[in-house]
């Protein structure tokens, strides 16, 4: 999919409700940085979720930044029917670029297993 000029951007479609986890039917992995929810959806279809809120980060940059590289990250690793929300914690911004994709990678190839 292209979208201004960029490619493989999730779509909306694709994007994770809130009200789904609302049910509490899920599995949880926790690390100091942030915490991995997954659950089995109905469908197909991988959808993905991502909250970071001002203790993760200060500034709207830096919790846009946190969003986008979770989504970067585990746009290919996640399951067909699996549901994924990611919680980041105020550790986060501590993780360089290279050590975050690598933790949330590993953290969520755990999560679904």
């Amino acid at each position: 999919m292209v979208s201004g000029g960029r490619q493989n951007v999730i779509r909306g479609i694709s994007r994770l409700p809130r009200e789904e986890f609302a049910a509490r039917r899920y599995g949880v992995t926790k690390t100091p940085y942030f915490s991995i929810k997954t659950k089995k959806n109905k469908g197909e279809s991988r959808r993905l979720g991502v909250v970071a809120g001002k203790s993760a980060a200060k500034t709207a940059t830096e919790r846009n930044f946190l969003k986008r590289e979770a989504r970067g990250a585990l746009r290919d690793i996640i399951l067909p029917g699996m549901d994924v929300l990611v919680i980041f914690f105020s550790g986060a911004k501590e993780l360089t670029k290279r050590r975050l994709w690598e933790v949330l990678r590993e953290t969520a190839t755990r999560a679904q297993s």
